[in-house]
């Protein structure tokens, strides 16, 4: 089964998250039925992905304490980064769901990510550090992240 699934912003690549054991990951081209690249990450527990907007060649994936980098090269599927994430009360948590947050400055792409976890926390990944915005954004756990890009991705 698939514990984990985004679309691009284009519609033609899904990523997905297998429901097993070694966490494995996989990119295709579901108009054409073709998978591209699949990577058995066979690490840490995972449980949500999503590809960046603004570079449908990278994509985070997340879990318990952790938030994973991946670009697409090819046909392969290569970790450029992995940060280990810890609550404000240096509880464990496992990352609910994960949303890009892509604008620009000048000419510069800008690359955040959000991400929310079973503890109700609200954190953001900004230049590879991550920090809790709200410890109590909600009540128990956040299921659902959606970034709303009103400023038509201009600063």
């Amino acid at each position: 089964g698939v514990i984990g699934i985004a679309f691009s912003k284009e519609g033609d690549l899904v990523a997905s998250i297998g429901m097993n054991r070694l966490f494995d990951i996989q990119i295709a081209d579901w108009k054409a039925s073709t998978i591209l690249a699949y990577k058995n990450t066979s690490c840490d527990f995972l449980l949500t992905i999503n590809i960046n907007p603004m570079d449908c060649f990278e994509m985070a994936a997340a879990g318990k304490n952790v938030l994973h980098i991946y670009q697409l090269k090819g046909t392969m599927i290569e970790q450029s980064e992995k940060l280990t994430l810890t609550s404000l009360n240096q509880e464990d948590f496992t990352v609910t769901c994960l949303e890009y947050l892509c604008y620009s400055i000048g000419k510069r792409k800008i690359r955040d990510i959000l991400i929310s976890n079973n503890k109700g926390e609200l954190g953001i990944i900004c230049n590879s550090v991550f920090s809790v915005v709200s410890s109590k954004a909600h009540e128990g756990m956040i299921n659902c992240l959606l970034v709303w890009q009103s400023h038509s991705g201009k600063v």
